[in-house]
């Protein structure tokens, strides 16, 4: 759809040129003057037929599927015109030159002049009702769909803010009992988890409220998640992360992370065994490549659980359906040893 400043600028160039094309043909009949004022008052009834057709007939009959009243109200403007724009034409002196011509020539100029621009006030008439009638509709279904797209819009965003204040109470349960644990094991341990604590339950508190965050807080919150699962005790996973090509200042929406790698440590949990964890983020322009691999426990499997903050990787499917429509592609490979999920997306930061 043109944007209102080109679309005036295409209407003022059409009204201009057929402002010229009825002045150089009253010429024929009219002085300069005269040929001039009257090509402009013909004009400024074509734009009024025109206005009174996209304005009123249109929305008032046309859409409303009153099709046989719209057409009779479009004969009736038409006859309208075509009577008015005559008596313009032909009012004053324009008469009395056609007149002497028709004496010096012995043809009936009068007639023929009379019956051409009859023929000609029609065809404009019905060309600018015609062309009026398209716009109209076209920019009427316009703006139906700019209206369902923002009804959609508000729909996804209403539903992805519901998706994401899902925060199950079993994670700060269990970070409780962990803290609890830390004092009696690692007393000496038990500020730095209750920095970590704090600054995770912060993110999760006012960051949501914003749409999108640097990637270095998500960043900083994956290694106070990841802080938090090896604190539960010695030797239960094996974590590698690699951070260091990602780049920093890039905008992500906050959590879009956490639910793989939160799978991940639940799934590789297995007390009388070390399980392997690997997570990354690296970007390259505006493309970003997450990845989390590691082992699939014995212990516990269970496949559709949801984790501590309640939403599930199918949840997070439809996060990015909506927030990255054709700009993300998700890989999740299950081999019943290893657990990999790959996911890239397409930035957008403006």
């Amino acid at each position: 759809m043109l944007n209102k400043t080109t679309s005036i600028l295409i209407q003022t160039v059409i009204w201009f040129a057929l402002l010229l094309f009825l002045f150089f043909t009253g010429l024929e009949f009219n002085s300069l003057p005269a040929s001039l004022i009257k090509a402009s008052l013909n004009v400024f009834l074509l734009i009024l037929l025109a206005y009174v057709n996209s304005k009123i007939l249109v929305p008032k009959l046309f859409t409303s599927r009153r099709i046989l009243f719209y057409f009779l109200s479009v004969i009736g403007l038409i006859v309208l015109y075509v009577f008015i724009s005559k008596e313009i034409i032909f009012s004053n002196s324009s008469n009395v030159r056609i007149t002497i011509e028709q004496l010096r020539s012995g043809k009936n100029k009068v007639t023929n002049a009379w019956l051409l621009l009859k023929l000609i006030s029609i065809i404009l008439s019905v060309a600018v009702l015609f062309v009026s009638t398209i716009t109209s509709l076209i920019k009427e279904m316009y703006l139906q769909d700019k209206q369902k797209t923002e009804i959609e819009i508000e729909n996804k965003t209403a539903e992805l803010k519901l998706i994401s204040t899902q925060f199950s109470p079993h994670f700060f349960l269990n970070s409780l009992n962990n803290l609890y644990s830390i004092s009696k094991l690692k007393p000496n341990k038990t500020s730095v988890y209750i920095e970590k604590l704090t600054s995770l339950m912060q993110y999760i508190t006012y960051e949501q409220m914003n749409e999108k965050v640097v990637l270095e807080k998500e960043i900083d919150f994956i290694k106070n998640y990841i802080y938090f699962q090896q604190e539960k005790g010695d030797d239960l996973f094996n974590v590698t992360t690699d951070f260091k090509d990602a780049g920093q200042n890039l905008l992500i929406e906050p959590r879009l992370f956490i639910p793989f790698v939160e799978n991940a440590f639940k799934f590789a949990y297995q007390p009388s065994k070390k399980m392997d964890v690997n997570i990354s983020v690296k970007t390259q322009n505006d493309t970003l490549h997450f990845t989390v691999i590691n082992d699939i426990s014995t212990y516990r499997r269970r496949s559709n659980e949801d984790g501590y903050f309640g939403v599930g990787i199918n949840s997070v499917k439809k996060l990015l359906d909506n927030l990255y429509p054709e700009r993300h592609e998700l890989n999740i490979t299950n081999t019943k040893k290893i657990y990999r999920v790959e996911l890239i997306l397409k930035l957008r930061n403006d």
